[in-house]
């Protein structure tokens, strides 16, 4: 099977419809996909309705933000049911933390000589999310950066930067259970580049365990931004914890790549679990 298990909408912070990537990926050829937006499940219907006519299977998805270790860590949510009142409840109280967050930063922002106000930053919203991508597209559209990518340096919004704010949601125990009672399958999302409050990356052997006992099933072994020492390791502690390993683009925006390219050919087998757990219904 070819899977991509983790993009993004306009629901959220990305760049296409969820029917445009419904056409898009069924134009190549994917056999399972999923719509996994930040903090929200607004697209996901659709979504799933229109690959089920282009006859790719997929399931209920979404990406939660959370704290772990005083960094910001997120968890994928997969075959979630989208009615779960506590999933939902959850997720709205995540989108308010996000909107105080976004409003912290633009005034560390501010201090920094980048005046933008909040109404400025709304106009790249397209969902319900507001995040850091849509700070920085307002600070290019303000003439201040040149590159949205620029807004991502230790001098401005990268993690632990002179204008980031930890995120405010829940922590991460909280969102295991939350996924859990919703029915869902919870996965550990890109755990390479994952930065604790102290500006240590990537997750050890002893936070995965701990991530064991709150119940996670998975881990995203495979992503654009893992280094093939990355993608070890964590195959590696996927193996000695039981977890599946998943694979997942991150698609934001740009050209579709096919998450074929960042899984080594001769660990395409390692998927097979994946795609057994998140594709049965």
């Amino acid at each position: 099977m070819l899977l991509d298990c983790h993009l993004h909408s306009t629901h959220s912070d990305g760049a296409y419809t969820p029917e445009q990537l419904a056409f898009v990926y069924s134009q190549l050829g994917y056999d399972f996909v999923v719509l996994t937006d930040h903090d929200t499940l607004a697209g996901t219907h659709e979504f799933i309705r229109l690959l089920k006519q282009y006859g790719v299977k997929s399931t209920t998805g979404v990406e939660v933000t959370t704290r772990f270790y005083g960094g910001e860590m997120h968890i994928l949510g997969y075959r979630v049911d989208p009615e779960s009142k506590v999933l939902l409840q959850l997720l709205e109280r995540v989108r308010k933390a996000r909107v105080e967050r976004a409003l912290e930063m633009l005034s560390l922002l501010s201090k920094l000589g980048y005046h933008l106000t909040f109404e400025e930053v709304k106009l790249h919203v397209t969902g319900q999310v507001v995040g850091r991508p849509h700070i920085a597209k307002a600070l290019v559209s303000k003439g201040y950066l040149s590159t949205v990518r620029e807004a991502f340096t230790p001098d401005l919004m990268a993690d632990n930067g002179k204008a980031f704010i930890p995120p405010m949601g829940p922590e991460v125990n909280k969102v295991i259970e939350t996924i859990r009672r919703a029915g869902g399958i919870a996965v550990v999302a890109h755990p390479g580049i994952f930065v604790d409050g102290r500006g240590r990356i990537g997750i050890n052997g002893k936070q995965m365990m701990e991530l064991c006992d709150m119940g996670i099933e998975g881990v995203e072994v495979f992503h654009p931004k893992h280094s093939p020492q990355d993608i070890w390791e964590y195959l590696r502690l996927s193996r000695e914890f039981g977890l599946f390993a998943s694979c997942g683009s991150d698609f934001h925006e740009g050209d579709i790549a096919k998450i074929s390219g960042y899984v080594p050919l001769e660990l395409w087998g390692e998927l097979k679990r994946c795609s057994e757990v998140l594709s049965s219904s």
